[in-house]
């Protein structure tokens, strides 16, 4: 993924899972997801991730998203699912949000929140 679409799947996945309050336990997946790239171990570079995350509107995360290839696009499902998953329950706001985003951005298809955790290699 490009820095742009790691900051528009944070976006998205957030937009998606905040629609019900956000939890501690979504948070944590989002920062998790942060952690997992090799610019982690830069302070500098973690805070412009989080600077430009900031900065991104729901609309230009979901444009980023739906143009990515498909690899970034099942990658940022993946965090998608994996985040609103992350308290442990999906409420039907959303259900309704991540079916929304899914249509959208033409999010390939993940059966699990196991084959979510593997694609982000968790």
């Amino acid at each position: 993924m490009t820095r742009d679409e790691i900051v528009a799947a944070l976006t998205v996945a957030y937009g998606v899972a905040y629609v019900d309050g956000m939890t501690n336990d979504e948070t944590e997946m989002l920062l998790r997801e942060i952690k997992s790239f090799k610019f982690a171990n830069d302070p500098a570079e973690v805070q412009d991730v989080i600077d430009r995350y900031k900065r991104m509107s729901i609309r230009q995360g979901i444009n980023i998203i739906a143009e990515a290839d498909e690899d970034a696009r099942k990658e940022a499902h993946a965090l998608i699912l994996y985040t609103v998953a992350g308290d442990g329950e999906i409420s039907d706001m959303e259900k309704g949000a991540f079916t929304l985003m899914k249509d959208i951005c033409n999010l390939p298809e993940i059966n699990s929140i196991e084959e979510a955790k593997a694609i982000l290699c968790w």
